[in-house]
């Protein structure tokens, strides 16, 4: 009983480190996600997210990958800066959800805002790659 004791909380353990690894390897997929937007990097977008990737944004339609990079492409929406203040992780085997605070700064047809929203993203391994699967926004209160 013991040892079967010992081996469970050994494997609980290694699954600790699997879920701590997942979210090391999405804050890495994160990180690159905010360099290809503040730097209008389409390609680097297009490895990063799922094929039928959604984007819910606080007061526009939702978008789709295709829709929101040729926004990005034909210089209708422009990232200047995106600051991540804070953010919780979750893994669920392949899956890891992301619900964080970020600082961003953009310029569209309305002109350029700053912008405070509780984000959350889905984030799903796919071919061995992390891909953001699904991003929705929401403005933070006073903003």
């Amino acid at each position: 009983m013991t040892r079967a004791l010992v081996v469970l909380l050994a494997a609980a353990g290694m699954a600790a480190a699997s879920d701590a690894d997942r979210v090391a390897e999405v804050k890495k997929a994160e990180a690159a996600m905010r360099e290809a937007l503040t730097h209008s990097d389409t390609k680097a977008m297009g490895r990063l997210l799922t094929g039928d990737f959604v984007r819910t944004p606080p007061s526009t339609p939702a978008t789709t990958k295709a829709e929101w990079i040729g926004q990005i492409e034909s210089g209708r929406l422009k990232y200047i800066a995106f600051e991540v203040q804070e953010a919780k992780y979750r893994a669920y085997g392949d899956t890891v959800l992301v619900n964080s605070v970020a600082k961003i700064r953009a310029k569209s047809a309305a002109g350029e805002a700053d912008l405070l929203l509780r984000l959350l993203a889905v984030w799903v391994k796919q071919n061995g790659e992390w891909r953001e699967a699904a991003v929705q926004g929401n403005p933070m209160p006073g903003n």
